[in-house]
């Protein structure tokens, strides 16, 4: 079995910019143990890195309305999940 490795992601604009320029999630968002902030799990791989690289360069493009969609997106399911863990 090969070893998958993760790189994990607390920016959630990183993560929705991420997504949407077709990397994929390789589990649900998490909440740290401190439930400060979210997890992204991400596979490490040289293309995320430069997307990542070109994102805070500014060199990176993608669809603004399908960013801003994503990103709420995140927000909203991850504070659910935040939510749920409180009660």
């Amino acid at each position: 079995m090969t070893k998958i490795y993760t790189e994990e992601i607390t920016d959630l604009n990183v993560a929705a910019f991420l997504i949407v320029s077709g990397f994929k999630l390789l589990r649900p968002p998490r909440l740290s143990h401190n439930k400060k902030f979210r997890i992204f799990d991400f596979e490490r791989t040289q293309e995320l890195e430069e997307m990542c690289t070109r994102y805070f360069n500014r060199n990176a493009m993608v669809d603004a309305l399908t960013l801003a969609e994503t990103t709420r997106s995140l927000f909203a399911s991850s504070k659910s999940q935040r939510d749920e863990k409180n009660d």
